[in-house]
């Protein structure tokens, strides 16, 4: 059964897509017994700049107590400053990158089109993500230590300059971490980076996935980190709003000659368990004619009805549609490359690789005891 709180906080992202508000969420804010629940989930779900605005414009704000409308607000517009922090380091990082004409793609947050938030705020942004072919790597890491960032031994491709981070990946789908992943995609990445269009950001022009990649790439993203956040499905929605029914054939073609049917599948399940979707008549036939597993749907309605996934579940989602490689994919992900290993272990720097392994072997058993797993 679905918690009050996520059926409110489905049904506050819902609100903000459709641009109409339900007075039986208002209903529903106000009977909660404890607010607090939702101030805080809703921090942890990404939506706190939707929850504020909305019970902002509906006077529920105060109803919530002098204390927790603090919070509520300070988190609006601490997401306000760092958005506008980040957008102006973008643009001067981009007019760099365009000087040098080192070629990257801006990925996640930040390429999102500027319209499908209208406000500051409203979606939370972190950090600048950038993906650069592995041959390009060397040059751009070169022009962000001219600019100012640094990257770490441990962390090589995050760099720092402040509070700003930039992540850099040269592998579309994080290769460059678990190489297993490589066989998620069934063309060369290659294809998708020269297929990227471009966008403005200030007075710059940078690159983005295609519509079509992004859509399925953020998916894939979510899926990578166990459908945490609520706002990573709103992404996805909002940009399928936009779609019209040739946008929809070009997104299922897409998918197929990227070997991820399976994953646009799962993703068009679970948008349609959590908002009923009038999805048209293309994707409709595309879900019969690309049925996913029982267990598949479980996990999936485990989001919906409990907001959140078992740790395991991505060793289901995320490689459901891989032609070869899964049982690589799974066992790297269990066991990565000791440098990998490190990263999680931050006084194992000098341990040797038979030592990582037994120590990962022991985090590993640990984890069914953890909440949530």
């Amino acid at each position: 059964m679905q918690s009050d709180l996520d059926q409110i906080l489905a049904a506050l992202a819902a609100e903000f897509a459709s641009g109409q508000m339900d007075d039986w969420v208002t209903a529903q804010v106000a009977a909660l017994a404890n607010p607090a629940d939702l101030v805080y989930r809703s921090v942890s779900e990404g939506l706190a700049g939707i929850v504020y605005r909305r019970l902002k414009k509906t006077g529920g704000l105060e109803a919530l107590g002098t204390q927790l409308a603090y919070r509520l607000t300070q988190t609006h517009y601490h997401a306000v400053q760092n958005e506008l922090r980040l957008r102006a380091e973008l643009v001067d990082l981009v007019a760099q990158l365009n000087k040098s004409r080192v070629p990257v793609v801006c990925l996640q947050g930040l390429a999102l089109p500027d319209d499908l938030y209208a406000q500051s705020g409203l979606r939370p942004m972190y950090d600048i993500d950038m993906w650069v072919l592995p041959n390009n790597f060397k040059s751009f890491s070169k022009l962000l230590q001219a600019c100012g960032y640094s990257s770490s031994r441990r962390y090589p491709h995050t760099f720092k300059k402040g509070n700003t981070v930039v992540d850099v990946h040269t592998h579309l789908l994080w290769a460059d971490r678990i190489a297993a992943r490589q066989h998620l995609l069934a063309v060369d990445q290659a294809r998708l980076y020269h297929e990227a269009e471009t966008f403005r950001v200030g007075n710059q022009t940078v690159r983005r996935l295609n519509r079509y990649d992004q859509v399925l790439y953020l998916w894939l993203h979510a899926l990578k980190h166990n459908l945490e956040r609520l706002v990573w499905l709103l992404d996805i929605r909002l940009l399928l709003d936009r779609f019209d029914v040739g946008d929809w054939w070009q997104l299922i073609e897409r998918a197929g000659l990227l070997g991820q049917s399976r994953a646009l599948a799962q993703l068009l399940f679970l948008l349609d368990e959590l908002w009923a979707l009038n999805l048209p008549d293309v994707a409709q036939r595309f879900q019969g004619a690309t049925p996913i597993s029982g267990l598949e749907k479980w996990l999936l309605r485990r989001r919906k009805h409990q907001g959140a996934l078992p740790q395991w579940s991505t060793l289901v989602l995320f490689p459901a549609g891989m032609q070869h490689g899964k049982g690589r994919l799974i066992w790297e992900t269990f066991f990565p490359h000791p440098e990998i290993i490190r990263q999680g272990f931050p006084d194992a720097v000098n341990l040797p690789a038979w030592r990582l392994y037994a120590r990962r072997v022991m985090q590993i058993a640990t984890m069914p005891l953890k909440k949530g797993t």
